[in-house]
């Protein structure tokens, strides 16, 4: 019964996985299917078939009209994902933090906090990335000192900016999604009688509530991975940093789409079904 659950999971993420090509593959010839504002399904279906072909018999040389796409494409998405890591767990490790010292200290002031963060999430991408690179400029004129590199040159990116413009709307939004599970969490009998116990608010929510919450917020991690990669877009063609976004915005040729779309795709896909398996969506509410 067991090998059979496995090959029925097995064959379904294999489904999974297909279908996501196929998706991904349509979109990125849809220009052809709108050509001149004119719906085209025979060039579309032509286009599609030839793309598929393509992948099938994979040729560096040749699959790319302007040249071999590898390692350039690898070398791209290392300077993408070297940003989105480092700022996906700055951000969840700054919010954790944020949540525990709000349920310990300020947990009656939580919905006023909520909305300050409502407030903050609502700043536009674009004031915060304007708004820090005139601080950089402005300090540097009155001091001389770069404190970090407002626009990327050749080779070498800007860091730092990045990370920083990145890291703001995550760590609000993680943190207002935390304190809403924790919410729901606390007016549960079973934190009601750690308390009556007299175990402090930071023993709770390390031993209980935070992983009771991990599921939920393991899922909700996912708007903020879509989101992220989003402000990613803008980021990379604003301080013309040479990571996978740009690479795309300069090239927009369907077999380029496809590669980039699954490079981003799969590696998220793979860890999130990893994932799963390491964090169950339901733990025993128990206080020992």
């Amino acid at each position: 019964m067991g090998k059979y659950k496995f090959i029925k999971k097995l064959l379904f993420l294999i489904i999974q996985v297909f279908l996501s090509i196929i998706i991904i593959i349509s979109i990125s010839t849809t220009p052809i299917l709108l050509k001149d504002m004119k719906l085209n399904f025979i060039e579309y279906f032509k286009a599609n078939l030839n793309l598929i072909n393509k992948l099938i018999h994979f040729d560096n040389s040749t699959y790319w009209v302007n040249g071999e796409l590898f390692p350039q494409i690898i070398n791209k998405s290392y300077e993408t994902f070297n940003v989105f890591i480092i700022t996906f767990f700055i951000s969840i490790v700054i919010s954790t933090i944020l949540t525990c010292i709000i349920f310990t200290f300020f947990q009656k002031n939580s919905s006023l906090i909520g909305e300050i963060l409502d407030y903050i999430d609502a700043i536009p991408d674009l004031l915060i990335i304007s708004l820090l690179q005139l601080f950089v400029i402005t300090f540097f004129k009155k001091t001389g000192i770069l404190l970090a590199k407002i626009s990327g040159f050749g080779h070498e990116s800007s860091v730092l900016l990045p990370i920083i413009i990145l890291s703001v709307p995550s760590i609000t939004y993680f943190t207002k999604v935390s304190l809403l599970s924790v919410k729901n969490e606390v007016i549960k009998n079973y934190i009601l009688l750690a308390k009556s116990k007299g175990l402090s608010n930071t023993f709770i929510f390390s031993r209980h509530i935070f992983r009771n919450i991990l599921y939920e917020l393991f899922i909700n991690s996912k708007t903020l991975i879509w989101s992220m990669l989003s402000t990613l877009v803008i980021i990379e063609y604003l301080f013309q940093n040479q990571g996978i976004f740009h690479f795309l915005l300069s090239y927009r040729e369907p077999e380029v789409f496809v590669l980039v779309m699954l490079l981003i795709y799969l590696p998220f896909f793979v860890c999130y079904k990893i994932a799963l398996l390491f964090i169950p969506n339901n733990y025993e509410k128990d206080v020992k």
